[in-house]
Parts: structure tokens; C-alpha cells; sequence
């Protein structure tokens, strides 16, 4: 199908536009029954926030958008990475200084914020780029958990998950999942996905390399990433 917002031909089936990041199909307000077609379960905020980081082209439309959070730089957390601090109303964390936010959300769903290298930064459609998204959302919106990995790596084709296991984050018990596949360039991507829950709140972290077969892997990535997930704080 054609994107109606840039024209870029998508993939049958598509829910967004590989280039632009637009919403190809209708928003549903209400949950749909199941059919034979995969349908997402997820909040609108994640699933828009999920094309922007975890397909990693473009930036997704939405229709509130929110004065960007103010920034001050931190102490390293290990000698090889300067970080940034960044704080929403639900968690804090720090991220390597070099990299952007590319656009924080919020409704009434729960809050969001994605980040991006300065390789995602300078080209959206780079062959080896790497971002973070980063999700609290009330448990009350009913979000399956066993949706979630298969929802925000639904772009990706001929998938693997290489690993399932328990680890701690926030200092609570988490679901991670690391799954490999094709991406739209015609290259491997790899992605990390944790999730938990903790009080009301469930909280997800989203991690994307994309070009993991040109180089650009988790391993050659673990002390950026592991900076923003080792001190994810939740409020």
C-alpha cells in the first residue's frame, strides 16, 4: 500500500509508513476482536512510539505533542560514557551525551521517550543506527504482555528470538527478549526488550540496532544501552 502523507510504497499489511513513520491504517478507539489478520494491543502511545524507534525511520505522527524536557549533563556512570540526565513525571534515567531525544510523549495512557544516536540523528534511513524507547503505561489500560515483543517487531521478517530470560531492572524482576530478523533496508537488525511492572505502572524499554550483520550489534552497543537501562528509575 501507498503512504498517503509521502507516497512511499509499503509492505501489504503495513500499520506504518517505513519512511515517514504516518499511520497507514485507521486508529481504533475501541479493542478489536480477534481475527486473522495480527492487530496490535497496544496503547496508541506505544505503538506510534514503537515505529519511531523500534522501525527507526522517521518520525511518527502524533497528534499532541509536548515542549521537549529540559537537559543537564551528569557524572559519568562508567568511564567510557558521558551521559545526560533526562526526568518525565514517571521515571528518570541518563543516556550517552552524544545522543538526542528525538521527541518525549504523554497522554492518558501513560508517557514515553525515545533516543537516538548521532548516526539515527544525521540519517533516519542509515543502514546502522541504534535508538531507545523507553514506556510507562497504567496497567489499567489491559496491555497483554505476551503481545508485546511480537507488536514492536512486527516490521521485521524472517525473526529469531536468540534469548528469554529474567533480569533486574528498577530493582524488580524483568521479561527480557532479544529477537534478530530482516529489516526494510535488507540488512539484520537486532532488538532488546525488557518490560516489568511495578506498582500501577507497567514499564518497557525498547532497544534497536539496526545493521547488526554490517557491524553494528548489541555487544558493540552494550555500554551506551546499558547506561540508560542500568539507571532507568521509575517515580
Amino acid at each position: 500500500m501507498y503512504c498517503p502523507k509521502c507516497g512511499t510504497k509499503n509492505q501489504d499489511g503495513a500499520v506504518f509508513c517505513e519512511t515517514c513513520g504516518s499511520r497507514l491504517t485507521e486508529t481504533k478507539t475501541t479493542k478489536s476482536a480477534p481475527d486473522k489478520k495480527k492487530s496490535s494491543s497496544l496503547p496508541i502511545i506505544l505503538i506510534i512510539i514503537g515505529v519511531v524507534i523500534i522501525v527507526g525511520i522517521g518520525i511518527a505522527a502524533y497528534a499532541l505533542y509536548f515542549m521537549p524536557q529540559s537537559n543537564s549533563s551528569t557524572p559519568s556512570i562508567t568511564p567510557q560514557v558521558e551521559t545526560t540526565a533526562y526526568s518525565n513525571d514517571d521515571f528518570s534515567l541518563n543516556y550517552p551525551k552524544t545522543w538526542t531525544i528525538n521527541n518525549s510523549q504523554s497522554d492518558s495512557t501513560g508517557s514515553a521517550v525515545y533516543i537516538i544516536d548521532p548516526q539515527f540523528a544525521a540519517d533516519p534511513n542509515g543502514l546502522k543506527v541504534t535508538g531507545v524507547g523507553l514506556f510507562a503505561l497504567s496497567k489499567s489500560e489491559g496491555v497483554n504482555q505476551d503481545s508485546i515483543v511480537d507488536d514492536l517487531t512486527n516490521t521485521l521478517t524472517n525473526q529469531v528470538t536468540t534469548q528469554k530470560s529474567t533480569v533486574t531492572v528498577d530493582g524488580v524482576s524483568a521479561t527480557l527478549n532479544i529477537v534478530e530478523g530482516d529489516n526494510a533496508q535488507g540488512h539484520k537488525s537486532q532488538y532488546k526488550i525488557i518490560n516489568w511492572e511495578k506498582g500501577d505502572m507497567m514499564y518497557i524499554i525498547a532497544c534497536v540496532v539496526r545493521g547488526s550483520d554490517l557491524g553494528n550489534t548489541l555487544d558493540s552497543q552494550k555500554a551506551n544501552l546499558d547506561t540508560i537501562i542500568n539507571s532507568f528509575k521509575s517515580k
